[in-house]
């Protein structure tokens, strides 16, 4: 395979990538394990005939989507392991809809496994309830819903057992009457009611108590210190690992503007759900230090950036941008300092020449070679604090105003959008008051690819200037406004 046929598969790789971790393809899915459980519990309690058929033929077909799900998730996984590892129990969880699997009814119930990943999905995709959720009450989750499932099944299974030419009425109050009979057993060990006595019905019974002794177990243990300990941690997995990050965000070095670096990307959401990967050989917890409410996508990796072989590692072949700051390490001059900075620069442009790099340099004389080397934005952290300092002294009050335009989360920011297809041809002024009258948004400059093929930015454009294709719009909008990031 040619390097142009191997980046073409690694694109349309991490195409599906994107495809299968988005919200609305989780959400999608998690919708559809509902529905599947729910024609569970309705072929459980139909008699044979037509409509059982029907109901049966549905949950298959449910269940097969689950399959290509599946096989999409596994083609696009960067790692193998790590998918198996993830999704083993989503697989055992579709095997009944193999005909090999079906030699008795209650193989079906195992799509009940799926259950989970629901609640996962969903608790997942609400935002910032979901972290406090999985911190504080996490565990204890994870145990109702454990619980959940095995009463339902233990139900469901003993249910299997009495007579199947019951009416669908009849099937219900069996149901209800199985389902006490199923949580008594889960609390108590004992039943109250009667057991099916079949074989069947009395392993059921068995394993129903054995797994509330577990469950209760586990639950007493979890107020101890070790095992409160041990399962916050768990709870605190990533959903992914390094290897698997695509689009992700690198930064190069810390100190004290670190945490306030992914304080600021966490207000981003489209660029926290990527990824960050801080790579320093600081012993600061980055994570305490600076702040950020879910830490799931936030990894650090302690070790000397401006090695190839570490952000190999990290994933930079396929990183969307990175920020390299000016790494004090181990009270480093100003001159190496620097140095580290543009052999990291560099060496990021080497691997991945599609990255956008900021870079912080301490000596500006240094920039030279970060151009050459195709660094996008340098950043010299002295002449911005100067130049405020300036402004503030001229301008009383206006470095308030700096700040609030370069924050993203209370009051207003920044942002680039493409300019709509229907302003291509038109003036700037009419532009400017379009988004002001339908957005409540200035326009504060223009960003297009010059004659020569870089980047022309214009800040507060002539009323006159023509709009052109391809034109992006410099605007200043409030944090929470419709208006998009095109980045």
């Amino acid at each position: 395979m040619t390097h142009a046929e191997r980046n073409s598969v690694e694109r349309r790789l991490a195409a599906l990538g994107r495809i299968v971790n988005g919200a609305a393809f989780n959400v999608a899915i998690a919708v559809l394990i509902l529905v599947s459980i729910a024609l569970l519990f309705t072929e459980f309690l139909l008699p044979p005939g037509d409509e059982l058929e029907r109901v049966v033929f549905a949950g298959d077909l449910v269940t097969w989507i689950f399959v290509v799900e599946l096989t999409l998730r596994f083609t696009a996984a960067p790692s193998k392991k790590t998918f198996f590892s993830n999704y083993w129990i989503d697989i055992l969880a579709v095997l009944p809809v193999l005909r090999v699997f079906r030699t008795l009814r209650l193989i079906r119930l195992l799509r009940m496994l799926r259950l989970a990943r629901a609640a996962t999905i969903l608790l997942r995709r609400s935002g910032w309830l979901s972290v406090r959720l999985e911190r504080f009450l996490g565990h204890v989750g994870i145990l109702l819903i454990a619980t959940t499932m095995l009463i339902l099944c233990g139900a469901l299974a003993m249910l299997s057992e009495t007579d199947p030419a019951a009416s669908s009425g009849e099937a219900l109050g069996d149901f209800f009457e199985n389902l006490w009979l199923a949580t008594f057993l889960f609390v108590s060990g004992e039943p109250v009611g009667t057991i099916p006595g079949t074989v069947t019905g009395h392993l059921v019974a068995i394993t129903i108590s054995v797994a509330g002794l577990v469950v209760f177990a586990v639950m007493v243990g979890a107020f101890s210190a070790s095992m409160s300990t041990y399962l916050r941690t768990k709870m605190e997995d990533r959903d992914l690992s390094i290897d698997e990050l695509r689009n992700h965000t690198l930064i190069c070095g810390w100190d004290r503007m670190g945490g306030l670096i992914l304080s600021e990307l966490e207000s981003v959401a489209h660029v926290w759900r990527q990824g960050v990967v801080v790579i320093s050989e600081t012993e600061t917890d980055v994570v305490a230090a600076s702040g950020v409410a879910n830490p799931r996508r936030l990894f650090h990796v302690k070790d000397d950036f401006t090695k190839v072989s570490v952000l190999e590692s990290v994933g930079a072949r396929y990183a969307q941008a990175a920020i390299v700051l000016a790494d004090k390490g181990q009270n480093l001059r100003d001159q190496d300092r620097d140095a580290r900075t543009v052999l990291a620069a560099l060496t990021l442009e080497k691997i991945n020449p599609r990255i956008f790099t900021c870079a912080e340099l301490l000596d500006e004389v240094n920039a030279t070679h970060l151009h050459i080397a195709g660094v996008e934005e340098i950043v010299s952290r002295t002449t911005i604090t100067a130049g405020l300092f300036t402004s503030t002294l001229v301008n009383r009050g206006i470095t308030s105003v700096v700040s609030d335009l370069l924050t993203h989360k209370v009051g207003t920011c920044l942002r680039k959008i493409d300019v709509p297809g229907e302003f291509v041809g038109r003036e700037f002024i009419d532009v400017f008051e379009h988004f002001k009258r339908q957005f409540d948004a200035i326009v504060l400059g223009l960003d297009r690819n010059g004659d020569d093929g870089k980047p022309d930015r214009v800040v507060n454009p002539p009323n006159s200037r023509t709009i052109r294709q391809g034109d992006k719009l410099i605007v200043v909008t409030g944090v929470h406004s419709s208006l998009g990031e095109t980045g």
